[in-house]
């Protein structure tokens, strides 16, 4: 069965179950904290099940990839958000998701620095900025504030676990 990656159908013990190093009360305090939220269903009410589409437990994946790491949730929030925003893309563009080769820089950005929105408006640039390769061969040299991170092999085994467990 070709799993839809964007669909919601997976409750948390699902993600417990493909991703066993992370907690229901860490999936909680990340939801209720804002830090990652489910695009169906932010607040399903009481007695009802959060449901989370295939990217989103990837998403949570990575969360705790990067926190185990060392990242702040908050920084490793946004480090996700733009990984996801990237994927969301090529998804529109007919590309499919958890390419095992999808690769990634994170940089942290200098405090202070700023940033220019399409609208003009100056806002504060990201901690962490995220650069995607086109190659999937490590980059030599990297400086002491790059991550090289392998977001891609993470996403693929999740996918490949949750296609087993989808419901139709």
């Amino acid at each position: 069965m070709k799993l839809d990656v964007e669909r919601a159908q997976f409750v948390n013990a699902d993600i417990l179950h493909v991703v066993p190093e992370i907690t229901a009360a860490t999936i909680q305090t990340w939801v209720n904290r804002g830090l990652f939220s489910p695009a169906l269903d932010r607040s399903p009410g009481t007695g009802q099940r959060r449901l989370y589409s295939g990217l989103e437990v990837c998403g949570l994946a990575m969360m705790h990839a990067l926190t185990s790491l060392g990242f702040p949730p908050k920084e490793a929030s946004g480090v996700v958000q733009q990984i996801m925003t990237n994927e969301h893309d090529l998804l529109a563009r007919g590309n499919p998701a958890g390419r095992a080769s999808a690769r990634a820089i994170i940089t942290a950005n200098p405090e202070g620095q700023q940033m220019k929105l399409d609208n003009g408006e100056i806002v504060a640039a990201p901690r962490f900025h995220v650069t995607f390769l086109v190659k999937a061969d490590m980059p030599k040299g990297l400086p002491s504030t790059c991550l090289y991170f392998a977001y891609g092999e993470l996403m693929s085994e999740i996918l490949d676990k949750l296609a087993v467990i989808a419901r139709d």
